[in-house]
């Protein structure tokens, strides 16, 4: 972890880490130190032409650009999501996922199953799972992008849609709404549905999925509910009582059953299969949802109502459906009929859906084509990291080239001495080109490392031998 890698681009313009692998060594140059105007509008050079020509003039500069609202929120996601690069070239206003590939709910611990943070995800993708996202609010409703302030302070901001000002926006009273006295801060709005994770040890953040709290669901799948954040000193049976004494029928409410699939499907419990193919088909609003499911559903491709369910998503309208898809059809490769479907994303649109298809048709890619050039663009640009290093391994042994994958797991290795995978695939490298000693002191590293870890029977045959 360094600051070339994983700091610079965010908190300075225009940077670009220039990674150099041959020598390990970083050339990173940048516009200039600091957010600064360029790290959220395009085409400043003729602005500064511009107000020279007009130094005291009342017109509006018509060089200046501002991106449309849906890649307003796509420019803020650049640095506040827990992402991929895909390039190194992102531009104001450009599409967020033609430049990166980003990280949603599936079945690791990163997110609760009701969509809040639980790993350090920042605030763009609850954001985007939210229901504010979804009927069009944008980051620039409620902050001010040059001052990083609110717009309104406390529930003004909030009310200002919620007062029925706005048909897509219930109407809330707060006082009936709240159940707590106006002083009391359990009456705010974002005490309730944006609750705050401290990261770093240093930084609070508010949670932007504007989730419901649920204390049945932190009852049943250890999720956490805002009530019990605030009332340490009482039970989750007390917090129930209270939110159902409150709200009644309410609370029975669709993101519960959501929650309820997504936790079952992290399991693995195939019963909620057909939950999450019905999210597919009934949840038309919101993509990231049907991406969360398309994601999911990968442990059953074998099914051939899922199978279907996932060849129709390649065509969805939205990218990140249609890259989860891809993703989960990867195992599926052997079959001629998936197999030509997953080709044909090759030409999709949006690079992020290109790139992805790249990478699960890796064996045989083309490598002079253009999804082949701009995956082997985003491998080298994501070089200086162990996980990088590991990819490129995974990319020369999937393609019959054991010899280069070598050198780059090698690599990997020194650099992260402690990884698993890692081990496990120097291991299985090593044993391809017959390297059985060295296989078997890499084997014998990860015991140490995970020690209830078993590695395939296969291979453990092949180096037995």
């Amino acid at each position: 972890m360094n600051w070339n890698s994983m700091c610079a681009e965010c908190h300075n313009t225009g940077l670009r880490k220039n990674y150099d692998e041959a020598d390990d060594s970083y050339h990173t140059t940048m516009d200039e130190m600091g957010v600064s105007c360029g790290s959220c509008h395009a085409g400043l050079a003729e602005h500064v032409v511009w107000q020279k020509e007009h130094p005291r003039g009342k017109m509006k500069d018509p060089t200046l650009s501002h991106p449309r609202p849906e890649r307003q929120v796509g420019t803020c996601g650049s640095c506040h999501a827990r992402r991929e690069d895909i390039t190194s070239g992102f531009v104001p206003g450009d599409s967020f996922i033609d430049h990166y590939q980003m990280q949603i709910p599936g079945d690791s611990d990163r997110w609760y199953a009701d969509g809040q943070v639980h790993s350090e995800d920042y605030e763009f993708a609850s954001f985007m799972g939210s229901k504010m996202h979804e009927r069009g609010v944008t980051c620039m409703d409620c902050h001010n992008p040059h001052s990083a302030k609110l717009l309104l302070p406390g529930d003004d901001l909030c009310m200002k849609c919620h007062s029925g000002a706005f048909t897509n926006a219930p109407l809330i009273n707060p006082a009936e709404h709240s159940h707590h006295l106006a002083s009391n801060n359990g009456n705010q709005c974002i005490a309730c549905h944006m609750p705050v994770t401290v990261y770093m040890q240093r930084h609070a953040r508010h949670d932007h999925g504007f989730t419901i709290p649920d204390p049945l669901l932190t009852k049943e799948l250890n999720i956490p509910n805002a009530c019990n954040r605030c009332h340490a000193d009482k039970s989750v049976e007390w917090a129930i009582t209270q939110t159902d004494q409150w709200y009644g029928q309410k609370m029975s409410r669709p993101t519960r059953d959501r929650a309820r699939w997504i936790a079952a499907a992290q399991r693995g419990d195939k019963n909620s299969q057909a939950s999450l193919l019905g999210m597919l088909a009934t949840d038309k609003t919101s993509p990231y949802w049907r991406a969360v499911a398309v994601n999911l559903l990968w442990q059953w491709t074998n099914d051939r109502t899922v199978e279907t369910a996932l060849l129709r998503s390649l065509h969805d309208d939205h990218p990140l459906v249609r890259e989860q898809a891809i993703k989960s059809l990867e195992s599926r490769l052997s079959d001629a009929h998936i197999a030509s479907m997953l080709k044909s994303t090759l030409n999709d649109p949006v690079r992020n859906v290109r790139v992805t298809s790249a990478w699960v048709l890796r064996r045989g890619i083309d490598t002079n084509s253009p999804a082949g050039k701009e995956l082997a663009a985003m491998l080298d640009f994501n070089a200086d990291q162990p996980v990088g290093q590991y990819r490129m391994a995974v990319f020369n042994l999937d393609r019959g080239e054991p010899a280069k994958a070598l050198i780059h797991l090698q690599k990997a290795e020194a650099w992260d001495p402690f990884s698993p995978p890692i081990r496990l695939e120097t291991a299985e490298v090593l044993a391809q080109l017959g390297k059985t000693n060295e296989a078997l002191r890499e084997i014998d590293v990860l015991h140490r490392l995970a020690p209830d870890f078993q590695p395939p029977q296969e291979l453990l045959k092949r180096l037995q031998k």
